[in-house]
C-alpha cells in the first residue's frame, strides 16, 4: 500500500458527511465536529485538511494540563520571554502607533461625534480619579523609597522613554492608585511606569500583580505592602503639621472625636478639612 492510499484511508476513517457536513472525528474524546477551524486548531503538517487531530476542547484541556505540572518552568519562561523581547514589543508597538496614527485619529474623531455624552462623562470620571493631592516633596520621597524604579516592574526612571508627537522624550513615573477608587493622597499612591500603569488599569493590586504576571516578583511586592500599610506614613506632609493619618482613619473612623475627612479631597485646603465633634 502507498503512502497516498494509507493517507486516504487514515482520513476516510476519521471524516465523514453528516447532514451535508463534512465532520471530523477527534481523535482523543472520539467526538464528530464539523471539519473547520472553528472546532479544530490549525496544522500546517497535516497536508490531508490541515487542522489538526484532536479537537480544540482537548487540545485546551491537555496545554492546561501541562502548564500546571510544570507552573514554574512555564513562569520562568514566560518571564524570560517578557524580558528579551520587551523593547522589541515597545519599539513595534510605537511603529504601528505612527503607521496608523492617520487612521485612529479619523476614527477617534467621528466617535467622540457620535457619543458626545458618553466622552463628557468619562472624562469628569477620569478627571477625579487622576487627581493628586500629593506634593511634590512627597511624590519625590515615594520615588526614592522605591530606588527611582517602577514599584511592579523594577524600570529605571532614567530608562522610562516614551515617544511623543514623534519625538523619544523622558517621562516621569504616573501616580499609580494602588486602589483605583482609593485615596489620593500618599497613602494610596505608587509610582509606576505607563506600561504598568497601562495594564493594571482599574484592577487592585492583589487582582492583577500576581505569580501570573510576567513583571511579578515577591521582593517587589513585599516592599509595595510595607509602603502601603506602613512606611508612607514616613514621608507624608501634614500641613496642619497633625500627626500622620493612618488609612482607616482617612476613611472616616474616629479617634479621640475627630474624623479626618479625606475620602474626596479636591485641593490642599479639603485635604486638612477636619470636622470636631
Amino acid at each position: 500500500m502507498t503512502r497516498d492510499e494509507r493517507n486516504k484511508l487514515n482520513y476516510n476513517k476519521t471524516h465523514k458527511e453528516i447532514d451535508g457536513i463534512e465532520h471530523k472525528q477527534c481523535s482523543k474524546c472520539k467526538n464528530w465536529y464539523p471539519s473547520s477551524e472553528e472546532f479544530f486548531y490549525k496544522d500546517k503538517n497535516n497536508k490531508s485538511d490541515g487542522l489538526k487531530s484532536e479537537c480544540k476542547i482537548c487540545s485546551i484541556e491537555r496545554s492546561s494540563k501541562s502548564i500546571d505540572n510544570r507552573r514554574e518552568e512555564y513562569l520562568a519562561y514566560l518571564k524570560n520571554y517578557y524580558q528579551e523581547t520587551h523593547d522589541q514589543q515597545i519599539e513595534g508597538f510605537h511603529q504601528h502607533r505612527l503607521d496608523s496614527l492617520e487612521e485612529h485619529k479619523t476614527y477617534y474623531a467621528d466617535y467622540q461625534k457620535k457619543n458626545p455624552e458618553y466622552f463628557k462623562k468619562y472624562g469628569e470620571e477620569q478627571r477625579q480619579n487622576h487627581l493628586h493631592i500629593i506634593s511634590n516633596k512627597e511624590w519625590l520621597n515615594c520615588k526614592q523609597y522605591f530606588n527611582n524604579r517602577c514599584a511592579y516592574c523594577g524600570m529605571l526612571l532614567d530608562q522610562h522613554w516614551h515617544w511623543r508627537k514623534g519625538k523619544l522624550i523622558l517621562f516621569d513615573f504616573c501616580k499609580d492608585h494602588a486602589e483605583f477608587n482609593g485615596l489620593r493622597d500618599l497613602s494610596n499612591c505608587i509610582p509606576a511606569c505607563k506600561s504598568c500603569n497601562s495594564h493594571k488599569w482599574q484592577s487592585s493590586i492583589d487582582e492583577w500583580y500576581i505569580e501570573s504576571n510576567p513583571v511579578f516578583d515577591t521582593d517587589r511586592l513585599n516592599i509595595i505592602k510595607t509602603w502601603l500599610e506602613r512606611d508612607y506614613l514616613k514621608y507624608i506632609i501634614n500641613i496642619d503639621t497633625e500627626p500622620p493619618i493612618p488609612r482607616e482613619r482617612a476613611e472616616g473612623k474616629t479617634r479621640e472625636g475627630k474624623w479626618y475627612n479625606l475620602k474626596d479631597p479636591a485641593d490642599k485646603a479639603t485635604r486638612k478639612k477636619r470636622i470636631v465633634f
